[in-house]
């Protein structure tokens, strides 16, 4: 595929990375393959870099433990991107009690995924609802964009949330923020859960964001 077409944040379009033309979709296609041999996953992640993150992480055991989920956070990806994936394969074969979406970080650079905060918060939007479409029995469990860097992005993404927070109903869809548990204060990030880019997170981080999210999966998993 070519770069990353023009769209708004709503609208599904692949992926691409800089000087690896093709790498996004064999990539998107490797997911697809995972989801047809893994059909009795419980629970499927959604993301970019920071889901993606928890591969490997004795996190991801802590929050997996007993259940069977798959990982499909994508380096890079917008909201586009995981709305261009669940519309072509990666959640079809699989009947998920839970799909946990964490999205829209990237939406906030000035590229071809960039929208404003309502359009960064519609993309989302749309996400939740292709999934209800696509799997009307599943849960979705909505994280609340993490804090990051500085207070431009953080004051961004708390707005962001609040807009997303409103599409949640408490019980098939459900809307989790921990914000303050992954900053001091607005835009200062507490150092130790974070890599030093201030966007990715450490490995105490993913512990402490598997603490979080575990009692929510077993409220929701029941």
């Amino acid at each position: 595929k070519d770069p990353i077409p023009a769209g708004k944040p709503w609208e599904p379009k692949w992926g691409q990375w800089p000087g690896a033309i093709g790498a996004w979709m064999g990539t998107h296609n490797g997911k697809v393959a995972e989801a047809k041999k893994n059909t009795d996953a419980k629970i499927v992640f959604f993301g970019d870099s920071i889901t993606q993150g928890w591969g490997g992480q004795k996190g991801w055991e802590k929050l997996n433990s007993g259940w069977k989920a798959l990982n499909f956070g994508i380096g890079g990806d917008g909201t586009s991107q995981v709305l261009y994936r669940i519309k072509n394969g990666e959640i079809e074969p699989l009947s998920p009690k839970v799909v946990v979406i964490c999205i829209g970080t990237n939406n906030l650079y000035g590229d071809n995924n960039a929208g404003t905060d309502e359009e960064i918060a519609k993309g989302v939007g749309e996400i939740v609802k292709t999934v209800q479409t696509m799997k009307p029995e599943t849960k979705i469990l909505l994280i609340g964009i993490l804090p990051r860097q500085n207070d431009y992005f953080t004051k961004r993404i708390l707005k962001i949330n609040e807009l997303i927070k409103k599409m949640a109903d408490g019980s098939k869809v459900v809307y989790v923020e921990f914000t303050d548990k992954f900053q001091e204060s607005l835009g200062k990030m507490k150092a130790e859960l974070y890599n030093k880019d201030q966007l990715h997170l450490a490995s105490p981080g993913y512990d402490l964001w598997a603490e979080l999210l575990r009692p929510e999966l077993e409220k929701m998993m029941k």
